[in-house]
């Protein structure tokens, strides 16, 4: 199974219903940003008979692959980031599993009197 980003056509300024419904009556989908984007669990045989519904602008594993009209809004673009980046851990943080009051740090709640 792998996750997709699906992107809704839009239609005269508008993005149809219909074609989130026939997703959804055809895909597990597991996340979505209204009206246009959806987030797809789908076997990876299952990818084609995705991209060929009415409705569907684009189908991509990552955002680098998504070139749309019209382009993706700023918001749009920030879910995709962030579902992207749900888990990755950005490496050891300074102190991590020191006391607060360990030399050298200060506790959250200020300096102590």
């Amino acid at each position: 199974m792998i996750e997709v980003f699906v992107i809704l056509q839009v239609v005269v300024s508008s993005v149809s219903g219909e074609a989130a419904d026939r997703v959804r009556t055809h895909f597990e989908v597991t996340a979505a940003l209204p009206p246009r984007i959806l987030i797809v669990q789908i076997p990876i045989a299952d990818l084609t008979a995705l991209q060929e519904l009415d409705g569907v602008a684009a189908v991509a594993t990552n955002s680098d692959q998504l070139n749309v009209t019209p382009p993706l809004s700023e918001t749009e673009r920030l879910f995709i980031a962030g579902w992207m980046a749900r888990g990755v851990k950005s490496g050891p943080r300074a102190g991590d599993g020191q006391a607060w009051d360990a030399p050298g740090f200060v506790p959250p709640d200020g300096q102590r009197r």
